[in-house]
């Protein structure tokens, strides 16, 4: 029986361990590709993350091309790419390669996404990061550190320790070990020197409808594939907790990737202070960049739509929330409010025959036409009544 391109396989407790013999018997030739790259899997409320990362990057001096993986058009969100042109991007929609890959996996969604970014990548070595993990530094020098060089396979822990009685480990045909969960927000791997072991973790995490059952996503997958085929790999410091920040450290113990589990970064949102997270600074400016310069991609207009939207481009309107204050509005090119704008009213547009203003909140207000301009509500907080008057 087939078992590494089987997706009709029904894995259970009883049959996982002799499925995986099998496998073992079957794994795919690696491929012949050089290179380095860093590998992210962002869409949708990861893409703010995944553009302040780049940012970071590329102003700390890494200059290693990135590849990001999303996962069907939707994910990417309208224009997204065109804001990182020049910053050495490629995006990829994983969903057709993994399609049409030899190494297609069974399940290629959320977490499961990592391996099958890896396993396709251009590149032999790859840094794989979280979208929302941002380094302290320029992080290419793992590369050439000792500790690579002799494993080509490094991983990095979590702070919980791992469950010796776990049915994990039956489940793998393992004996059980006494360590630490693995955290995959980084992982650094030599594909050439790896292979096996990634071919057999894309298997597991492919067959996530049963492997997610007995281990917590895809991270402790990463060293199954070492430990199933036999492959040595390196582990670096123990990592440590900031509020809603898993910190992990280079291979010297010094603080490196600095993971935000909780506060993710969002252009509908101020952005969460953390105390000892660094760069937080640059990540705010970046994340107003992000504000000012993309659209909310979920506008979902129509021809018609977009057409009444852009014919009021340059108008100049008199803004009332009435009650409350008044100023003046100048409606710019791409949805922008280019003079008046603030954090609950950012952008316009044109939807179901109402004006719709946006901002860090989401839409705020939907307006009715009336003679001199539009009319209506805000939708949340005060529900103060707006006029908006033509100048």
């Amino acid at each position: 029986m087939t078992v590494y391109n089987n997706f009709e396989l029904v894995i259970t407790h009883e049959n996982s361990a002799s499925l995986i013999q099998e496998l073992l018997k079957e794994l795919p030739p690696q491929p012949v590709i050089e290179g380095k790259g860093i590998v992210v899997c962002a869409g949708g409320r990861y893409l703010p993350s995944f553009y302040a990362q780049v940012r970071l990057l590329r102003e700390f001096g890494c200059t290693l091309p990135i590849t990001c993986y999303y996962n069907g058009a939707a994910e990417l969100g309208e224009d997204f790419s065109e804001l990182l042109v020049g910053y050495g991007v490629t995006f990829v929609d994983l969903s057709v390669v993994n399609a049409e890959s030899p190494y297609r996996q069974r399940d290629c969604h959320g977490w499961s996404m990592k391996s099958a970014a890896v396993i396709n990548a251009p590149y032999r070595e790859v840094l794989l990061l979280d979208a929302d993990n941002f380094p302290a530094r320029d992080p290419s020098y793992l590369f050439d550190t000792c500790e690579y060089q002799e494993y080509g396979y490094c991983l990095w822990p979590d702070i919980r320790p791992f469950d010796p009685n776990a049915q994990y480990w039956a489940s793998l045909g393992l004996p059980a070990e006494d360590v630490s969960e693995h955290e995959s927000g980084q992982l650094l791997i030599d594909k050439f020197l790896a292979w096996d072991a990634l071919a057999v973790t894309s298997w597991l995490n492919g067959n996530s409808n049963y492997y997610y059952t007995v281990a917590y996503g895809d991270k402790d997958y990463w060293r199954a594939g070492a430990r199933l085929t036999g492959k040595d790999f390196f582990v670096s410091h123990p990592c440590f907790v900031i509020p809603g920040t898993l910190v992990q450290r280079d291979f010297k113990g010094e603080a490196l990737f600095y993971h935000r589990i909780v506060h993710k970064l969002d252009r509908f949102a101020p952005m969460a202070q953390v105390d000892g997270f660094v760069n937080e600074d640059k990540l705010a400016a970046y994340l107003e960049d992000l504000k000012r310069d993309w659209l909310p991609n979920n506008f979902n207009l129509t021809a018609a739509e977009r057409a009444a939207t852009n014919a009021l481009v340059g108008k100049r309107y008199h803004y009332y929330r009435v009650g409350l204050d008044d100023r003046d509005f100048v409606f710019g090119a791409n949805h922008v409010i280019t003079e008046g704008a603030a954090g609950a009213e950012r952008y316009y547009f044109i939807r179901n025959d109402k004006l719709c203003i946006s901002g860090d909140a989401g839409v705020i207000c939907e307006l009715e036409p009336f003679v001199d301009g539009w009319v209506g509500r805000w939708v949340s907080h005060e529900k103060c009544l707006i006029i908006l008057e033509d100048r």
